[in-house]
C-alpha cells in the first residue's frame, strides 16, 4: 500500500504519515480512548436495526416453543402418553410451524393431537384417531384433515403396523382384565393378518377392525366380552364392530368351507375352529382354490351319475305327452275349471238307478238344476262368456243343456234356485280330498319297483365311481 500524499512505499514516507493513521480514516475506524492502538468496529444503525429484529423473531419462536411444549404435556396427560411421545410431536410441531401455521385456538389444538397421534403410531402404541378426538374434545373428521395435512406436508404417515395392533389389543386386555392376554394377542394379530389378506381393512377405521379382531380371539379363549364395552373404551360405534366381525368370519369360513369337515363350521361356532385355522392358515390359504374347484368336479361328476341312472332305469316318455302333461299341471291354468269338472262328475253320479220310475222326472229334474247350476259357475269362473253362451256350448247331456236353457230363459227366481244349487253343492263336497285321490291313484300308476331298483342303483354307482377314481 502506498502514501496518498507521496506515494512512498515504505513503512515510513517523507511527509511522515503513518500507514496505520491512513487505514483507520480510509475504513472509519477510531482509536479506542483507553485501549492504547486496539481499534473499535463501529456499525451502521441499518444493521443494527436488522440483528435487533432477528434476536427479536428468534425469541418470540422461543417463547411458542415454549408454550406448545406445555400445550403438548397437558396433552399427554389427557392421553396418558410418555414425555418421549411429547418430543417427537414437538419436531413435528416445529416443522409445521416452519411452514407459518396460522389459525385459530382451535386449529393449534387439533394440530397438536394430530403430531402426538402421528408420533404414537411411530413409537407403536396403538392410538386410535376416534379416541384421541374424543379425549382431547375434538371433531373427528376435522382432526382427520389436520393429520392429512401434518403428512403431506413433513412427509411422514400413521403406522398401521402389526406392532400397532397388538398394543392396542394389550390395552384393551388390561382395560377388560383379561387374564390370558398374551394368547389373546397373539391370535388377534393373527386375525389382522387375515384380514388385510382378505381385504377388509382397505379403506377403513383401522380401529374397527382391530377391535372385530380382539372379540373373535377372545372367543376362541371363551371369553363373553360384550361388544358395547370395547366400542366405550375405543370411543367407537358398536354396530361397525359387529359388522367387521361378520366380514372376517366370512373371509375365514371361505376358505375352511372346502375342508372335508368343513360343513360343520358356521359363524356362530368359529370361534371353535379358530385355532386350527390360525395356526394352518399358511397351508389353507393357498390351497382354498384348488379345493374348491375339486369339490365343483365332484358334484359336477355326481349329477352326471344320478342322470344317466335315471335315463337308463326309468321309461321315456314322448314329447307329446310330457307336454300334454305338463300343460295340464300348468299352475297359470284356471284351477276352477278342473274344480268345477270333478263337480260335474260326481254330480252325474248322484243318480240312482235303483230308484222307482214314479221318482225318475223329479230325479231328473234335481240333476238338471245342479248341472245347470256347475255350467253357472263354469261360467263365472270363465269370464269370456255370457250365462246363455255357456249354456248353448257346454258338452252336458241333452237333459242337463235343455234344463239350463230353460231355467235361464225364466224369470230370476230360476236363476236364484241355480245359485243356491251351486252353493249346496260347493258346501257339501270336499275338493281335497277328491285331489288327494287322484294324485294317489297317479302314484300308484307309477311301476314302483324301477323306482325302487333306482334308488338302490345310484349309491352304488356312485360309489364305484369314487374308487374308481
Amino acid at each position: 500500500m502506498s502514501c496518498p500524499e507521496c506515494g512512498d512505499a515504505e513503512g515510513a514516507c517523507a511527509c511522515g504519515t503513518r500507514y496505520s493513521e491512513v487505514l483507520v480514516e480510509q475504513q472509519g475506524f477510531v482509536r479506542a480512548p483507553a485501549a492504547g492502538k486496539k481499534l473499535q468496529n463501529t456499525y451502521h444503525p441499518y444493521y443494527i436495526a436488522r440483528l435487533r429484529e432477528h434476536n427479536q423473531k428468534a425469541v418470540r419462536l422461543h417463547v411458542r416453543i415454549q408454550k406448545w411444549r406445555v400445550a403438548l404435556g397437558k396433552l399427554c396427560g389427557q392421553l396418558r402418553l410418555q414425555s418421549v411421545i411429547q418430543d417427537a410431536a414437538l419436531r413435528l410441531v416445529q416443522g409445521q410451524l416452519s411452514r407459518r401455521f396460522q389459525g385459530t385456538k382451535e386449529s393449534h389444538k387439533r394440530l397438536g393431537c394430530a403430531c402426538l397421534l402421528i408420533a404414537a403410531s411411530q413409537h407403536s402404541l396403538g392410538l386410535t384417531l376416534d379416541e384421541v378426538a374424543c379425549r382431547c374434545e375434538v371433531k373427528a373428521n376435522l382432526l382427520q384433515r389436520m393429520v392429512w395435512k401434518v403428512c403431506r406436508d413433513n412427509g411422514v404417515q400413521v403406522s398401521r403396523s402389526q406392532a400397532n395392533a397388538e398394543a392396542l389389543v394389550g390395552r384393551i386386555c388390561q382395560h377388560l382384565n383379561v387374564a390370558q392376554a398374551g394368547g389373546v394377542t397373539a391370535y388377534a394379530g393373527k386375525v389382522m393378518s387375515i384380514a388385510n389378506q382378505g381385504w377388509v381393512c382397505t379403506g377403513r377405521r383401522w380401529g374397527f377392525v382391530v377391535a372385530a379382531a380382539f372379540m373373535l380371539a377372545a372367543q376362541a379363549f371363551y371369553y363373553h366380552i360384550e361388544v358395547q364395552e370395547v366400542a366405550r373404551f375405543l370411543c367407537i360405534g358398536a354396530g361397525t364392530i359387529q359388522k367387521r366381525l361378520e366380514e372376517i368370519k366370512k373371509v375365514i369360513l371361505s376358505v375352511m368351507q372346502h375342508l372335508p369337515w368343513g360343513h360343520m363350521i358356521e359363524a356362530d361356532n368359529m370361534h371353535v375352529y379358530l385355532p386350527f385355522a390360525l395356526q394352518h392358515w399358511d397351508v389353507l390359504a393357498p390351497a382354498a382354490p384348488l379345493l374348491r374347484k375339486q369339490k365343483l368336479d365332484a358334484q359336477q361328476r355326481r349329477h352326471k351319475a344320478l342322470l344317466a341312472l335315471t335315463e337308463s332305469k326309468l321309461p321315456l316318455e314322448g314329447p307329446s305327452e310330457s307336454r300334454k302333461r305338463s300343460r295340464s299341471r300348468d299352475p297359470t291354468d284356471a284351477p276352477a275349471k278342473g274344480k268345477l269338472q270333478k263337480l260335474k262328475k260326481i254330480a252325474k253320479e248322484d243318480e240312482d238307478a235303483s230308484a222307482p220310475a214314479s221318482d225318475w222326472a223329479e230325479r231328473q229334474r234335481a240333476l238338471g238344476v245342479r248341472l245347470a247350476a256347475l255350467d253357472a259357475l263354469a261360467a263365472v269362473a270363465g269370464g269370456s262368456r255370457q250365462l246363455k253362451d255357456a249354456a248353448l256350448l257346454s258338452d252336458f247331456q241333452t237333459g242337463s243343456s235343455e234344463a239350463l236353457y230353460l231355467i235361464l230363459d225364466e224369470d230370476d227366481a230360476a236363476f236364484s234356485v241355480v245359485r243356491d244349487a251351486a252353493a249346496e253343492i260347493l258346501e257339501h263336497l270336499d275338493l281335497e280330498e277328491q285331489e288327494a285321490e287322484e294324485e294317489e291313484h297317479e302314484l300308484q300308476e307309477l311301476q314302483p319297483q324301477q323306482a325302487e331298483e333306482v334308488r338302490e342303483n345310484i349309491p352304488k354307482e356312485l360309489g364305484l365311481q369314487e374308487m374308481a377314481r
